[in-house]
């Protein structure tokens, strides 16, 4: 399915009509209608308020588009699911804080960190799970947080802060 859709200030999508709705109920189509409404133009930066484009979408019949959405709480925890990395922890940063006595009793080592993302995609983080918990994989693991950087999340495209992820690293000689 196509929607025709105008872009306004702000910027965001509107008075989006449903090309050829053909036989799907009219309640699902409002409910397709104002997902794309939704959706944070800042994305695609080619867009200019005043311009029209065509947003096709491809979805499942599912019974859940007959239900209204719920709005959205302002001040909602975002996790962030699939993270943009603008710096990613390498094998050489890991290795560089392996713990001395893990790397001498040739130990690997397993942490999950929980980090909040700044609005500048800094992330600060906390010691999650650690496997073994004796060796110093957490303390490491945290030392390396320091040069993670993200993309940060957008909410009516604006980069916030206050996002979750959780991040699974593995230390191995």
């Amino acid at each position: 399915m196509t929607f025709h859709c105008r872009v306004d200030a702000g910027p965001k999508f509107a008075a989006c009509e449903a090309k050829d709705p053909g036989d799907l109920d009219p309640r699902k189509i409002d409910n397709l209608r104002q997902a794309i409404e939704d959706t944070p133009v800042c994305l695609m930066p080619d867009l200019q308020p005043g311009a029209e484009m065509d947003r096709p979408i491809r979805f499942l019949d599912s019974p859940d588009l007959l239900k209204p959405r719920p709005p959205a709480p302002e001040a909602a925890r975002h996790t962030i699911i699939n993270p943009d990395w603008a710096q990613k922890p390498t094998a050489g940063l890991l290795q560089k804080v392996y713990p001395p006595a893990a790397k001498a009793a040739h130990v690997a080592g397993r942490v999950v960190l929980d980090c909040e993302v700044a609005e500048n995609g800094a992330p600060s983080c906390a010691v999650a799970e650690e496997s073994p918990a004796d060796q110093g994989f957490g303390a490491a693991a945290i030392q390396a947080s320091g040069e993670f950087r993200f993309l940060p999340k957008r909410v009516g495209c604006k980069p916030v802060g206050g996002a979750h992820i959780r991040v699974p690293l593995n230390f191995a000689l």
